[in-house]
């Protein structure tokens, strides 16, 4: 894997302190300033969306660990022929409905360098849990897609596209990424 060190993000303590939601829903850095909406990371109305690239193997464990520690991920921007790279999407400020659930759906859309769909799923349930913390912190969706490199792939940028929705709020945001298919 190529890695441009201006794109690596530690996605570790610094930035968990810095990028939390506020208490009107949306992101905010670790001096309390909202943080300005990007293509990878926005707030609508009161909901957060982030979609984040990794190719780290150890995603999971750093996810399932106890609240007191942080999860530490990396993104990229160029990935070789038979890495394996897994889509997050994360989120902040799910509004519950009278019983406490949170209700989440995503439309996933990976589009290849000659423009064609490698994937396009639409109303995909993502997270419906019954909350009970802060809705305030960071959720990862039940939906994690995943993509590995093969030889016959179009080397260049692929497009990655999601939308999440959330259900209870009548909220939807539209969120993409990309990364760079090289030769191994």
């Amino acid at each position: 894997m190529i890695r441009n060190t201006v794109a690596v993000f530690i996605f570790g303590m610094a930035i968990i302190s810095a990028v939390i939601a506020s208490n009107e829903g949306g992101w905010i850095d670790e001096d309390g300033n909202l943080v300005p909406n990007s293509d990878e990371m926005k707030s609508v109305n009161g909901f957060g969306g982030w979609l984040v690239v990794t190719q780290d193997s150890t995603w999971e464990v750093e996810w399932n660990t106890p609240s007191d520690h942080v999860p530490n991920f990396t993104t990229l921007e160029e990935v070789r022929v038979g890495e394996v790279l897994a889509i997050l999407p994360l989120f902040i400020n799910p509004k519950t409905d009278s019983g406490g659930f949170a209700r989440i759906q995503c439309d996933i859309r990976i589009v290849r360098p000659d423009k064609s769909v490698s994937m396009d799923e639409k109303n995909l349930n993502c997270f419906s849990y019954k909350l009970n913390s802060d809705p305030r912190s960071v959720w990862l969706s039940a939906l994690i897609p995943k993509y590995v490199g093969e030889p016959l792939d179009p080397k260049g940028e692929w497009q990655v596209e999601l939308i999440l929705r959330d259900m209870v709020r009548n909220v939807a945001i539209p969120l993409k990424t990309s990364f760079t298919l090289v030769d191994g």
